[in-house]
């Protein structure tokens, strides 16, 4: 038996001793044929045997923030390293993991592999929510899968073919409930403010820019409040529908742009109807749109689909 296996079998007797008193230290189990070192190597029993080495019981992969779970490998009783290899069993919650893992003093304890917050919607009450299984939600909702290209299927896809142990339907779902409100609301903001400019097909320089906005923080704030607005650079000039942005701020840079000594003919934009619409009925009912390189190539390619369907 090693010199620090031993130390650490002396240590556990006095600690049991102290919290259960010399008879139930009697009857505990020899610890000498169970001592592992902490490199995982075979230790010797007294009676001379080689023990096999302790391992974990976890099977393969997961998702781990290691200076989380760092923080967590430390025993609440006698505040003594825990080792993963003294782990008894999990809790999977999600992508996330709850560990249980032994200590030299016979304690039980728990320790997360990963992040976690609570729910602002009930009152910061409840079990903790782990910030992987919401980070996952986020990529599974529909209105970011454009931006990442995976829905659920593909992630639960993609993490078994990483034998890493997927997420359930039912926990996806409850995570999806969180992030869309949060989601919503950023899409929401976003439709504050619409901006855009004029650049000319031969130098490529900007003729016109401008931009519109539908709100105020500082204006709205005095209002709310019954109380004078100070003077600052307002920058609410849009009182309509964020939709109909676009086609409003196309017409006000072609009438920016027009003198009397030029006038645009043409503009190259993409397919939008509306906005072509509007240029003709409040600019110059001539005028004459040529579609950009993408849209057109996306528009040949559909016709040319729908043809091969004849």
């Amino acid at each position: 038996m090693s010199s620090r296996a031993f130390k650490r079998e002396n240590k556990i007797r006095k600690s049991t001793y102290k919290r259960f008193g010399s008879d139930l230290t009697d009857k505990c189990v020899d610890l000498q044929e169970t001592a592992v070192s902490d490199r995982g190597e075979s230790v010797t029993r007294t009676d001379g045997l080689q023990t096999e080495p302790q391992f974990s019981c976890i099977t393969g992969r997961r998702i781990v923030e290691f200076d989380t779970l760092c923080k967590g490998l430390y025993c609440s009783e006698c505040s003594s390293h825990l080792l993963l290899q003294n782990i008894q069993s999990e809790t999977r919650i999600g992508l996330a993991s709850l560990l249980y893992i032994k200590c030299e003093c016979v304690f039980l304890n728990s320790a997360p592999n990963g992040k976690s917050h609570k729910n602002a919607a009930t009152g910061n009450r409840g079990v903790p929510i782990y910030d992987v299984n919401t980070k996952a939600a986020a990529v599974c909702n529909t209105m970011t899968m454009l931006h990442s290209g995976l829905g659920q299927t593909c992630v639960s896809n993609w993490l078994a073919a990483m034998n890493i142990p997927p997420l359930s339907d039912r926990t996806l779902k409850r995570r999806e409930r969180e992030m869309g409100p949060l989601i919503e609301e950023v899409a929401r903001n976003s439709c504050q403010l619409g901006h855009g400019c004029l650049i000319g097909q031969n130098k490529g320089n900007v003729v016109s820019y401008g931009s519109q906005k539908n709100t105020c923080r500082i204006s709205e704030n005095g209002s709310k409040n019954n109380i004078t607005v100070p003077k600052h650079d307002c920058r609410y000039n849009w009182s309509g529908s964020a939709k109909s942005m676009e086609s409003s701020l196309g017409v006000e840079l072609l009438q920016q742009s027009s003198t009397d000594e030029s006038n645009i003919k043409y503009i190259i934009m993409d397919d939008d109807t509306t906005t072509l619409s509007h240029i003709r009925k409040n600019y110059d009912v001539e005028i004459v749109k040529w579609s950009d390189i993408n849209h057109s190539k996306k528009s040949l390619n559909n016709h040319l689909y729908r043809l091969s369907k004849t």
